[in-house]
């Protein structure tokens, strides 16, 4: 006699047929999307931070070991070690091992692959944290055009573009606090076995990815555990199934220490010894509001994140406000008292580029909103801001940000004159702190240096092919001085940033069709994201 099959195996049936059949879509969007980011992606080798990880990645898979050959982080051993966490180079494996694969088939190549290989890790993460934004709207019920206009705002308005470019950690930064923060929401919507296991795992993966964001742990574990306070289940799978992953977490932490630096607490000393003086006020000041290194400047769809907020807060959606609230704040607070809290050499602020997706949360709603009060109009302000964006984003892609940093610092040393780096907070290395605030304040807090300025003056002078003498005539800076200075040796390094260009003149056979293939992975993508059934789990009702 057959026995009824029990609810749990006709829940995961379901599930299981669920995943099955959103596996295309989730394919065709990240590959689709990716291949968009790779298309448009830089033209240069992974430079400081994105050399330390890239070249870890090479290390690994070419003789099994982390040691680089040139100045990083240096061990009790005396060996060179990348000063980031292993995780953020094990992400470029996938990409080194194309590139040895390709180079057996393309001899002499090693430039061009090295450039593509490098970019291939955060083109595809850029483009899953998207998928996660998506799927986090969806779950919390937005209209579906709402939530397409909203990603891509995301993907091509904020600075997530500019970093989807980019070898250095944010991108896997970025996709790793998006994945928390969907798998918390879930699991305080949804409590199971399944989502405390996965909120465990990321924020296990979390602290591995950067060891700063262990300040946000706590908060947001209280507060799940405050949260689910009268859900005997939800206590119990905070208890023994996310609790164990974050130990796991943690004491990966710790072991990668002791292995890589030998001393298990090497990840607190290094947070420890951040030069941790800047004013609170000021600092957030600075992250939001400074001529040069504003958050939202560099993001102006999150502008839009901010009507969210006040629209949640009518709404009495206080759950995802708090939700917000403990695991952006603490990390936020935490950079905002560093130093040299923008990050730099870098565009806009780097530290903070992981913050979008979770600040664009709210914009989605008050979004969908607006398009259901008055769709037409809405359209308008949507455009608007989407512009700006994408216009702020074409500027950062358009040249590498070290060029222009380094025109920037010539002038300003024959304008403003050297510094005193004698107090500097920061280790100074042949004559330079590059965190320092010596050193970045003009890009920083000076809008004759607003990078964003800067960028659009010294592309059309590097696009007509003018001479530095020429281009300086014009320059920002004049607007306060007649003085002219002579940046010729920054400005002579100064190029258009996009891949292809690296093929031109003696290669455009081998870049055609290396773009020639992106094109096609972009529009399979598409084809397997227009073929895929409408299978949002989240559609039947709002939640």
């Amino acid at each position: 006699m057959k026995h009824p099959p029990h609810l749990y195996d006709r829940v995961l049936a379901l599930v299981l047929a669920v995943r099955c059949a959103r596996l295309p879509a989730v394919v065709g969007f990240i590959l689709a999307l990716s291949a968009a980011y790779l298309l448009s992606t830089s033209r240069e080798r992974p430079w400081n931070d994105g050399s330390f990880v890239y070249f870890t990645a090479e290390r690994i898979v070419i003789d099994g070991t982390t040691f680089l050959p040139f100045p990083a982080a240096v061990t009790p051993s005396g060996q060179m070690q990348s000063p980031h966490p292993l995780l953020t180079s094990l992400v470029h494996i996938p990409g080194v091992i194309v590139k040895l694969l390709w180079s057996q088939v393309w001899h002499g190549g090693d430039s061009h692959l090295l450039v593509l290989a490098s970019h291939l890790a955060p083109a595809v993460l850029m483009a899953a944290t998207c998928w996660l934004f998506l799927q986090s709207c969806f779950f919390l019920g937005i209209g579906r055009f709402a939530t397409s206009l909203t990603t891509i705002l995301l993907a091509f308005g904020s600075i997530i573009w500019v970093y989807a470019r980019s070898p250095w950690p944010p991108a896997l930064e970025t996709f790793v606090f998006s994945g928390l923060f969907f798998s918390v929401l879930r699991l305080v919507r949804m409590p199971s076995a399944r989502c405390a296991l996965a909120a465990g795992i990321w924020a296990a993966t979390l602290i591995n990815v950067r060891w700063s964001f262990v300040v946000s742990l706590p908060a947001i574990g209280l507060w799940l555990a405050w949260r689910l306070r009268d859900d005997e289940a939800g206590q119990s799978y905070l208890g023994t199934r996310a609790l164990p992953a974050v130990l796991v977490g943690i004491v990966l932490m710790f072991l990668e220490c002791r292995w890589r630096f030998g001393q298990w607490t090497h990840w607190w000393q290094s947070l420890a010894q951040e030069p941790m003086r800047q004013g609170l006020f000021m600092g957030l000041w600075g992250v939001f509001l400074s001529p040069g290194k504003s958050f939202l400047v560099y993001s102006p769809p999150l502008i839009l994140g901010l009507f969210g907020i006040s629209h949640l807060w009518r709404k009495g959606r206080f759950d995802l406000l708090a939700l917000l609230a403990v695991s952006v704040a603490p990390v936020l607070l935490y950079l905002a008292m560093l130093s040299h809290w923008t990050g730099d050499w870098c565009w806009g602020p780097r530290y903070c580029v992981f913050l979008t997706p979770a600040l664009m949360l709210p914009a989605a709603f008050v979004i969908d909103h607006w398009l259901q009060l008055r769709p037409r109009v809405t359209l308008v302000p949507i455009a608007l801001v989407f512009c700006l964006g994408l216009i702020v984003q074409v500027l950062g892609n358009s040249l590498y940000w070290d060029h222009y940093i380094r025109v920037a610092q010539q002038a300003r040393i024959a304008w403003l004159g050297v510094p005193n780096r004698s107090g500097a907070s920061s280790p100074i290395v042949a004559g330079v702190c590059d965190p320092c605030f010596e050193d970045i304040y003009p890009m920083t807090w000076l809008a004759p240096f607003n990078p964003i300025e800067g960028h659009w003056w010294l592309l059309q002078h590097v696009w007509n092919g003018d001479s530095a003498v020429l281009a300086e005539n014009d320059a920002a800076w004049h607007r306060y001085t007649w003085v002219p200075f002579v940046v010729d040796e920054s400005y002579s390094r100064a190029r258009i940033d996009w891949w292809f260009l690296n093929f031109l003149p003696k290669k455009p056979g081998k870049g055609v069709a290396s773009l020639a293939a992106l094109i096609t992975l972009c529009g399979a993508g598409l084809w397997l994201w227009r073929r895929a059934p409408d299978v949002n789990p989240w559609s039947k009702g709002r939640l």
